[in-house]
């Protein structure tokens, strides 16, 4: 059972613009019994073996604690925190106001703990790495390096790992970094 916790709308929204599930959570379904949790209750009733939590915004303090519990009794968790979400920043609708998703997101009680900090608004770059992009206009094409989002190769990644290995494109948008404090 991995019990999916997100700010984000990953099994999709009925009412609104991507009415499917995220194509990760379809693939998901047919090896795992999925389970969305969003509140502490939640995440108590479900059980799950392992949790996974993307762009961790917003969430309550009581499921923030649930969180922290599961982990201390030996849970495991995939845990996807933003720096800056890009998706969520174009959706801006007015200039200078909030974006409707958080642009950032992090669990500072429980990373805070763990001696992880995850700098928020920063991201990093690789220009060896970067995706070549479309710099052209008014119908041009002109190929141009975009360092923020990187595009790990072959020799950049473990391809003794089953994933890894059978990756055959993989870009990176906009990745922030972790420091991990001493002590």
């Amino acid at each position: 059972v991995v019990g999916v916790i997100s700010s984000k709308e990953v099994f999709g929204n009925p009412l609104g613009r991507d009415r499917d599930p995220w194509y990760l959570l379809i693939q998901m379904q047919d090896f795992f019994d999925t389970r969305r949790i969003s509140s502490a209750e939640s995440l108590i009733e479900n059980d799950p073996d392992m949790l996974l939590i993307i762009h961790p915004a917003g969430l309550d303090d009581e499921l923030v604690y649930a969180i922290d519990q599961f982990m201390l009794r030996g849970g495991r968790a995939i845990i996807m925190a933003d720096p800056w979400n890009e998706t969520a920043a174009s959706l801006r609708l007015v200039p200078g106001q909030p974006a409707m998703t958080p642009e950032s997101s992090n669990l500072p009680r429980i990373f805070d703990a763990w001696g992880i900090e995850i700098p928020q608004g920063q991201t990093i770059g690789d220009r060896s790495l970067a995706s070549m992009v479309n710099a052209g206009g008014e119908g041009q094409v002109k190929a141009a390096p975009y360092i923020s989002w990187i595009a790990p190769k072959e020799a950049n990644r473990n391809m003794d790992d089953a994933v890894m290995a059978s990756l055959k494109d993989l870009v990176i948008p906009t990745p922030g970094s972790i420091e991990v404090k001493e002590g």
